[in-house]
């Protein structure tokens, strides 16, 4: 039977107490145990946080202390955004954090809402393994380790050389991108040493990482709510500063980007039969279109179409468009490859 770790800071003893009872008889019945542990001031719950990982936390806002009565909202500010521990606040005075946006991993309760409610969804949340992959000696700790020991020595006595030879060299930044290189490489490929498939959820970042503009960008028209795709190469769209002018914002290379159109899924498949459908979300039926999956990041889905592309100024983007999201980096990587592909095809002449 599986164990999540629940740490559960509440300065009131009978609320402590029905918080036991219900996940008491919860625990009958589930498939996964809850290990409650329960600390009543703002003191104790910060060191646990310090020294144990736990799964999950609900914390109560209002924690008694000899100079604060809502030390739960400081606790709740160390904890969001910070650490990674799905928090239910659970509190009579939810007015103290009104400026903390709720979302799946950080949710406002009143007390008088169900509790058993409240931890089957926690459950949830556990059940999809966020925790468990980020906790100690998981999958990704474990490969962390061997690429450690296993691809670094090799090549860090060429990290140190560089670091000595360059001062300002940032040397961590490129040891990290080695790093994920490597566990890249690692999450590729399964125990059996061949290929896992992709689920459609990895297709798209949102939000994107970088603020700027960059390849493979999804932009929102704003006038007629059409949708393009960035294809500019990522090397026109690297950010440079002007040394006379070091506090301002760094801008492209290129003044102007690719953009093609992003036709609806409906519209391209409307009329086709069922193994061309088929087809042409496998990319292997028509090759001006590139297929785009439907998902919670990017609601319908669609294609698109590498014969609809217009050069627009790059100044234009902020003020026509917005970036809704962005294409990841496997998929990304295909569609510059087909869109090159597509446009350097010379096929045959027709000899009669």
């Amino acid at each position: 039977m599986e164990e999540l770790k629940m740490l559960i800071v509440e300065d009131d003893d009978t609320q402590i107490s029905s918080y036991i009872d219900v996940i008491n008889q919860y625990n009958k019945t589930s498939s996964v145990k809850i290990i409650p542990e329960a600390k009543k001031t703002f003191e104790e719950g910060e060191a646990l946080l310090k020294s144990h990982y736990y799964d999950a936390a609900i914390i109560d806002l209002k924690l008694a202390s000899n100079t604060l009565e809502h030390r739960g909202v400081e606790l709740v500010n160390n904890i969001n955004g910070k650490l990674r521990i799905p928090l239910y606040v659970i509190s009579a005075s939810l007015g103290e954090i009104a400026n903390i946006p709720e979302n799946i991993l950080l949710q406002k309760r009143s007390r008088t809402d169900s509790f058993k409610k409240n931890i089957e969804e926690i459950v949830d949340i556990y059940n999809s393994g966020i925790t468990k992959l980020l906790r100690p000696n998981s999958f990704v700790d474990n490969v962390l380790t061997k690429i450690f020991w296993n691809h670094l020595p090799p090549i860090l006595i060429e990290f140190i050389k560089e670091k000595k030879a360059k001062a300002d060299w940032d040397i961590e930044k490129v040891l990290l991108r080695y790093i994920s290189s490597h566990l890249n490489e690692y999450l590729e490929v399964n125990a059996e040493t061949s290929f896992d498939s992709y689920n459609s959820i990895e297709f798209y970042i949102k939000p994107a990482v970088k603020e700027h503009l960059i390849t493979g960008n999804i932009l929102l028209k704003k006038d007629d709510k059409t949708r393009w795709v960035v294809l500019t190469p990522v090397c026109d769209l690297v950010l440079y500063k002007n040394p006379k002018t070091p506090d301002l914002p760094g801008t492209p290379k290129a003044k102007f980007i690719t953009i093609a159109s992003i036709n609806e899924y409906a519209a391209v498949t409307g009329g086709r039969s069922s193994n061309d459908v088929t087809a042409l979300r496998r990319n292997s039926l028509d090759y001006k279109y590139h297929f785009l999956p439907d998902n919670i990041l990017f609601k319908g889905g669609g294609f698109i179409n590498f014969q609809e592309i217009h050069s627009i100024p790059v100044a234009a983007v902020n003020n026509d468009f917005e970036r809704e999201l962005v294409i990841s980096y496997p998929f990304k990587k295909d569609i510059i490859s087909r869109f090159s592909t597509y446009y350097s095809r010379q096929g045959q002449p027709v000899i009669e």
